[in-house]
């Protein structure tokens, strides 16, 4: 027999997978009342309200979810899309390094720490990153999709190109993978008839 806390939280979950998400956060709210120490209830609390754009109040409901529970590795992933989110970078990275530190396999984790690595400028780095999470999960279109995006140094076009050819063919029906592959052919036509090496514009959304 379920006892309250669980109640409230299973009643949160309802909600949350419903959209309901302010309900969701009433519920989960009773959940941590009936017990204070679920960090399960307080990653969720924080989910639901980064659902509503509270990420301010996201995040310290998921450091409170790491706090009972050091070894919450989606609590900490979490925490580093709300950090992301609110231009905390280099917390964002700690962040999906201790998730990352408990589990080498969590792959989103490695993705998520290669959208920032790229947005900081360090592609090279977010390269890396993305490798990690496909060589985890090889047909992760958001990652190789991701890797295509980070290669942005001439000479690199082939690559990234592969990584497109490589997302159409898991998801051929892909539209943002089809343009953007086309504009770097286009590119690299243009580059070889002037001699240009220009990278292609990387203002593409990144995947999280």
């Amino acid at each position: 027999m379920e006892n309250l806390a669980e109640r409230y939280f299973n009643e949160g979950v309802y909600f949350a997978k419903s959209g309901r998400h302010a309900e969701a956060v009433a519920s989960f709210d009773k959940a941590i009342d009936s017990n204070p120490n679920d960090a399960g209830a307080w990653n969720a609390r924080g989910v639901a309200l980064s659902n509503l754009g509270q990420h301010e109040v996201a995040l310290s409901s998921y450091e409170k979810a790491v706090t009972i529970n050091p070894y919450y590795t989606g609590a900490w992933n979490n925490r580093g899309n709300a950090l992301s989110i609110l231009g905390r970078y280099d917390e964002t990275i700690a962040s999906f390094d201790e998730a990352l530190a408990i589990d080498p396999d969590f792959a989103n984790a490695w993705n998520n720490r290669g959208v920032v690595l790229n947005k900081l400028g360090r592609h090279a780095e977010a390269v890396a990153s993305f490798d990690k999470a496909i060589a985890i999960e090889p047909n992760d279109t958001v990652a190789w999709y991701n890797k295509s995006l980070a290669l942005v140094h001439p000479g690199e076009e082939t690559e990234a190109l592969r990584a497109l050819d490589k997302v159409l063919t898991l998801n051929p029906q892909d539209n943002e993978a089809q343009s953007r592959r086309a504009l770097i052919i286009r590119k690299m036509a243009q580059d070889s008839e002037t001699g240009r090496t220009d990278s292609p514009s990387a203002q593409s959304q990144l995947r999280v």
